[in-house]
């Protein structure tokens, strides 16, 4: 009876809401700008965000559309635009499966953002290498990632990055086994996007939030948060945080009710079912592994092997899906390679400016002596003549002087006293002096 009432109530509340969903409306409304929208920088902006719409519902079209913006940005030469392109293009490799491509283009995005000091995009690049590094069971690299990320978003008050990243932080100490710090971490993550409206990131949150509270053995707090999260998903359709929260939920009444419980079998078949319906390859996979792992347990052996081959069947898919990302990552990287090169080829030309420049002033640099000596060597021959033509100036000034003060003592020679003969008398005494008469 239990049971009976715990599926209506889950079917009762997981009724499709009316009307489109509101990822549908967001890329129905971004196609239509881009449609009308020149080729300038806004165009790129528009196609970076259809490859973060189409993330996690078509990896190839989030690809296709990153290219696009690629492309654009390069020829644009829009640097931010590229970094943003690189990034949204590393999701798109990663929820692909090509991890070697989503790491070298996140990296090759991070080093961008991190010349252009952009505090918004080198958060975001460092958010997503944690995700990935997540993704493949690197834990502690992850946490790397994501606490420089945090870091990045409180210095620059970015409320939406810190959102992402706390979640991110709670879900990388989940995979390490170290529940009380997930549920630190993803509580307060969860906290922000609700004061947020950050709806793709709550919906993630609780769901996982539920994994860490089915792991710490409190299963009402757990159910809690699944139902939470997949009432929030499920009429957006946000892929990734339903099959999280079905097959959660399906996990949790293995638990208690064991393999042959109708209810794990339930939520194990709405995992899977969400994930056909919206293409999502991750989903199937694991929901169809979890399936077969249950109808093996109950010996139903035909239902076992119906979900082994339709998880085969979906394991090729990834793989083929893989190898097509890869031939678009070799375009993407041949188009990074030649851009090094420009690069590259610029730098050389300007470090060939620089030596020209410098060999230009070393060979300019005896004839500046040269001259400097040359000039020294005029200014002091010219201050010795100034000296000596002073001198010159002094000793005439002072002969001048000598001239007119001689002049005005000495008497003429016709005022001169005149001589008596010799035979005047002797006993009478020259005049000393005498009266000049000037010529009439």
């Amino acid at each position: 009876m239990r049971m009976i009432c715990e599926l209506l109530t889950w079917w009762l509340s997981l009724v499709p809401a009316t009307g489109p969903p509101q990822s549908t409306a967001r890329i129905d409304s971004l196609q239509q700008q881009l449609a009308t929208s020149a080729p300038d920088t806004g165009r790129v902006l528009l196609l970076t965000q259809l490859a973060y719409e189409y993330t996690q519902i078509t990896p190839l079209a989030a690809i296709a559309y990153g290219k696009q913006a690629l492309q654009l940005a390069q020829r644009l030469h829009y640097r931010r635009g590229e970094s943003l392109a690189l990034i949204r293009l590393g999701s798109g490799f990663r929820e692909a499966g090509n991890y070697p491509a989503a790491l070298q283009v996140g990296l090759h995005g991070l080093r961008l953002a991190e010349e252009l000091r952009e505090p918004e995009l080198i958060g975001r690049g460092l958010n997503a290498l944690g995700y990935l590094n997540w993704e493949q069971g690197n834990s502690r690299t992850a946490l790397a990632y994501f606490f420089r990320a945090k870091a990045v978003a409180e210095k620059s008050k970015n409320t939406k990055l810190l959102t992402r990243v706390m979640g991110n932080i709670g879900n990388a100490y989940q995979q390490l086994h170290r529940l009380d710090s997930a549920v630190l971490f993803s509580r307060r993550g969860y906290e922000l996007d609700l004061a947020n409206n950050d709806l793709v990131s709550e919906v993630g949150d609780a769901a996982m939030l539920g994994n860490i509270y089915s792991g710490m053995g409190r299963p009402d707090l757990a159910r809690q948060f699944y139902r939470g999260s997949i009432r929030r998903a499920q009429g957006q359709r946000i892929t990734f945080a339903l099959c999280r929260a079905y097959l959660g939920q399906a996990r949790l009444w293995q638990q208690e009710a064991g393999a042959r419980a109708d209810s794990t079998i339930y939520f194990g078949r709405q995992a899977l079912r969400v994930g056909q319906q919206s293409n999502y390859p991750k989903g199937v996979l694991e929901a169809s592994q979890f399936l077969a792992a249950a109808f093996a347990a109950r010996q139903d052996s035909a239902a076992a092997f119906r979900y082994l081959a339709l998880a085969s069947a979906t394991r090729d898919s990834l793989f083929s899906q893989t190898k097509m990302t890869q031939l678009q990552a070799l375009d993407v990287n041949e188009r990074l390679r030649q851009r090094e090169l420009a690069e590259q080829q610029a730098q050389a030309t300007h470090e060939r400016r620089q030596l020209w420049l410098l060999a230009a002033l070393a060979s300019a640099v005896p004839a500046l002596l040269l001259l400097w000596r040359n000039n020294r060597h005029k200014q002091l021959a010219n201050q010795q003549l100034n000296a000596q033509n002073a001198q010159i100036a002094r000793q005439r000034d002072d002969l001048s002087n000598a001239l007119t003060h001689s002049s005005k003592t000495r008497r003429p020679s016709w005022c001169r006293a005149k001589r008596r003969p010799f035979w005047a008398s002797s006993r009478r005494v020259l005049p000393t002096s005498c009266k000049i008469r000037w010529p009439s």
